[in-house]
């Protein structure tokens, strides 16, 4: 479509794309400090507000979904995933885990 332009006319919404993943870096010789300082508290940098979240959170995630690392085949990156396995609202801080290649494929763990 035409997009929104804003006032200033300067910036077209069009060209503004949320990023809904970060890659975790190989190294750090191409981070910026707020990604350093994610990293260094042990927590992933979400460039979209440019906050650190830990993973297995609903960090900046939809309702449903939380912060998961996802495999491909250039290198692990953060993304927003459905949660397949719920956590129990009476007890949020025993949740049900995702395992992979098991017949069971929920595991009750601290979150």
């Amino acid at each position: 479509g035409d997009g929104v332009w804003s006032i200033t006319g300067l910036i077209h919404t069009d060209l503004i794309k949320k990023k809904t993943s970060w890659r975790i870096p190989d190294n750090e010789t191409d981070l910026d400090l707020d990604e350093l300082t994610c990293l260094a508290k042990g927590q992933v940098f979400w460039p979209d507000d440019r906050q650190c979240y830990d993973l297995l959170s609903p960090g900046p995630c939809s309702s449903g979904e939380w912060l998961a690392l996802e495999e491909d085949t250039s290198g692990d990156k953060a993304v927003c995933k459905q949660r397949t396995c719920p956590c129990d609202p009476a007890y949020p801080e025993l949740c049900e885990v995702e395992v992979r290649d098991q017949d069971c494929k929920c595991k009750v763990a601290l979150a």
